[in-house]
């Protein structure tokens, strides 16, 4: 019995946790949340991802939901597009918590290609 209670206990304290990723910046491609100061490109596509990912018993990822997970996603996307660069990039995470143990992202972007 006490360790239904200790692994409860466990469980509710990791609720607060949260996964940190680093993103590294593709090549051959430019990424900006603006539009990048640049007046001279022909939008190509609106690019839109979203992923939900779980943590077994909040702490340990299963499935992953994260920021790099989801640049890769509009990346590969703009290229099979024909795009040079993404711009307008918007996103938005909710992390896991008590209840719900799944995080979610959503990401979305304009696929351009600069005009030279």
């Amino acid at each position: 019995m006490k360790w239904i209670i200790y692994a409860t206990a466990f469980a509710c304290l990791m609720m607060g946790c949260s996964h940190i990723d680093t993103v590294s910046s593709p090549t051959g491609i430019l990424i900006s949340q603006g539009d990048a100061d640049i007046q001279d490109y022909a939008s190509i596509a609106h690019l839109y991802a979203e992923r939900c990912g779980f943590f077994l018993f909040g702490a340990i990822p299963l499935v992953r939901a994260d920021l790099g997970w989801g640049i890769d996603q509009l990346v590969k996307e703009a290229k099979q597009k024909g795009a040079n660069g993404i711009i307008e990039l918007e996103y938005e995470i909710d992390a896991p918590h008590f209840f719900d143990w799944t995080p979610e992202i959503h990401i979305k972007g304009n696929a351009v290609t600069f005009k030279k």
